[in-house]
């Protein structure tokens, strides 16, 4: 096995990722190139977990045995026709070129519904939305048959809308909802979910919920309501004083819970609550105590 070179990364080149394994490199640098391909495929938290396994790797096992486990989380960590590492100005560009892309295969096939349907569905599984026809007995009475996209249901009708449609609003949630997915996914594999990092999310899913809670922070204050009678509000004013706001949300969990224990105990009963969930010592990545 090779001795390890101990260089330092130029600052303007190299991530975290990089850094971490920069010292492992033949002399024609080709292996940082590999590397680096692959680690800018991913968010920098994800792509850090792995550099730090495959410099273990590259240090016990060798070269051969460090490249391929990178090229399995390549392949593990490369959700179709989107990357890991993408922010949100990505995915809206990627659901308008979607959008597009079902527009131009309604032209294909005029008056032939199962060639377009065929090619629509085609476009959503590219994205791994898991599309298809429904075929069970219980849409045997609909008036038009039925698309199912993950667990929802559409007419044919709705579903050509949606795909076609021109603001691209349905990929826009359809994309951002799967790249979440597969980005805590990743995050859960290289154990970024747990007590030690993110105790029940990860960090990176946990800032990019934040970002999307600004974001819509931001349109809200951007829009006002006007009543009847002149008196204008802006749109965040009124969300913070509804069940949108997240306080008044639980405030209206807790209340709804008192009151079945009242309504409970008036007729006698024992009043639970209960919260249903994975017990601790069957997650990706115990802790020592869960372990026993």
């Amino acid at each position: 096995m090779r001795p390890a070179k101990r260089a330092c990364p130029p600052t303007e080149l190299a991530n975290e990722a990089e850094r971490i394994v920069w010292h492992l490199d033949d002399s024609d640098g080709d292996d940082r190139r590999f590397r680096r391909e692959i680690f800018q495929q991913w968010p920098s938290k994800i792509a850090e977990a792995v550099a730090k396994t495959y410099r273990v790797r590259y240090e016990t096992q060798g070269q051969r045995e460090a490249n391929l486990f990178l090229l399995d989380m390549r392949d593990r960590f490369k959700p179709a026709s989107m990357a890991l590492a993408w922010n949100d100005d990505e995915l809206v560009s990627e659901a308008e070129q979607a959008s597009n892309r079902c527009r131009e295969a309604l032209g294909l096939y005029p008056g032939c519904l199962d060639e377009i349907l065929r090619l629509l569905l085609g476009i959503c599984n590219r994205y791994g939305l898991d599309a298809a026809s429904v075929t069970d007995t219980d849409t045997v009475t609909e008036k038009e048959p039925r698309i199912r996209v993950g667990q929802t249901p559409y007419t044919v009708t709705g579903f050509i809308r949606r795909v076609t449609d021109r603001d691209s609003r349905w990929w826009r949630r359809q994309l951002r909802s799967r790249h979440g997915r597969d980005i805590e996914a990743a995050a859960i594999q290289v154990g970024l979910v747990k007590v030690q990092a993110g105790i029940y999310a990860s960090d990176e899913t946990l800032g990019r919920k934040r970002q999307q809670h600004r974001r819509n922070r931001r349109i809200l204050e951007s829009m006002q309501a006007v009543n009847d009678s002149g008196y204008s509000q802006s749109l965040a004013e009124l969300s913070d004083v509804t069940v949108s706001n997240p306080r008044i949300r639980r405030a209206e969990l807790m209340t709804r819970a008192r009151g079945f224990e009242e309504i409970a105990k008036s007729h006698g009963h024992a009043a639970e609550f209960y919260t249903v969930t994975c017990p601790s010592r069957m997650h990706a990545n115990c802790t020592l105590l869960c372990l026993h």
